[in-house]
């Protein structure tokens, strides 16, 4: 699945189309790219969302499954012998986990990109 800023994307549409209008000098020409730019904009309102914490329990991968690259850093899902569950970071080494606890890790996903603003 990939996930789209539909706002962003919204924006952005209106602005080309308005461009688009700018430098259209027939009258049948400008009435198709309206209609055109009407139906993406219906497209891009009536698309479904996503919930992101959705998206991102589907991301955890099963130890059972796939294990990570060996040392590549990832989000660990632990799960202790009394039952708390914890999510921590590690990596995979040795055909092991290394993180700071004892509890077994069960499932695994890679560590999301920082946000645009930290890579600035």
């Amino acid at each position: 699945m990939r996930m789209i800023d539909a706002e962003k994307m919204a924006v952005e549409e209106s602005e080309a189309y308005i461009f688009a209008q700018s430098q259209i000098k027939d009258e049948l020409t400008r009435s198709v790219n309206a209609v055109v730019h009407t139906k993406i904009q219906r497209l891009i309102a009536d698309t479904p969302t996503v919930d992101a914490a959705e998206v991102m329990r589907d991301q955890w991968i099963s130890v059972k499954d796939r294990l990570p690259e060996t040392e590549d850093e990832v989000l660990v899902l632990t799960m202790s012998k009394n039952g708390n569950i914890n999510v921590d970071k590690g990596y995979f080494a040795n055909g092991r986990f290394v993180h700071r606890g004892r509890a077994e890790v069960t499932h695994w996903m890679p560590l999301p990109e920082p946000p645009e603003e930290v890579m600035r």
